[in-house]
């Protein structure tokens, strides 16, 4: 790979990562006025545009836990699990969820 195309790469990251920001900045402040569907499609775009973004996927399970979508909000859980497994927070509410749906599910 020749410098020119790692420097676009690089900046393409960076675009990308920038822009995925932006949606959880937007999806936050939809989260904090209520507006928890508003939230949730930010949150997913955040997460199209930057699939890696751990933070993403946690603020869209907490989205979509505040709406009673539980099964959605514990794959994101996990997944954001997956992606940062510092995110401690996540095993609680993991834990929580499962305890919700085991009753849905036998």
């Amino acid at each position: 790979m020749t410098m020119q195309h790692s420097l676009w790469g690089r900046l393409w990251l960076s675009s990308q990562k920038r822009e995925a920001q932006n949606e959880i900045e937007k999806g936050n402040r939809s989260f904090a006025h209520g507006d928890y569907e508003a939230a949730i499609a930010a949150f997913s775009l955040g997460i199209r545009v930057d699939p890696s973004n751990a933070e993403s996927y946690l603020c869209r399970a907490l989205a979509r836990e505040k709406k009673g979508h539980w099964g959605g909000a514990l794959a994101d859980f996990r997944e954001a699990l997956r992606l940062n497994p510092g995110m401690s927070e996540c095993i609680g509410r993991i834990a929580a969820l499962e305890r919700k749906l085991r009753p849905l599910r036998t």
